[in-house]
């Protein structure tokens, strides 16, 4: 997968996320469409299809993984720096 998932959890080259192991068909989308906004759609209809009653959904690791690419994907389209606007009282 492109580093878009890397980045995520900044993990090393030789680790798969559970996007890449358990939907591979969804990751070469997702590397087809990165940085564009078509992406944010394509991201945004995956966290909120409920798939007709006959979708399982997706394991708990990779809807976080999901949500944490939709954020970072936002973030970088819009050209703001999803931390300036954190709580620095943390």
């Amino acid at each position: 997968m492109g580093a878009a998932l890397k980045l995520v959890y900044q993990r090393d080259e030789t680790i798969v996320s559970g996007i890449e192991t358990g939907f591979p068909h969804i990751a070469k989308q997702l590397c087809a469409r990165w940085g564009k906004p078509e992406c944010v759609a394509y991201l945004d209809n995956l966290l909120t299809y409920s798939g007709g009653g006959n979708s399982k959904g997706f394991p708990g690791e990779v809807i976080e993984e999901l949500f944490s690419l939709y954020t970072m994907l936002q973030s970088d389209l819009s050209g703001t720096d999803m931390w300036a606007k954190s709580d620095t009282r943390l």
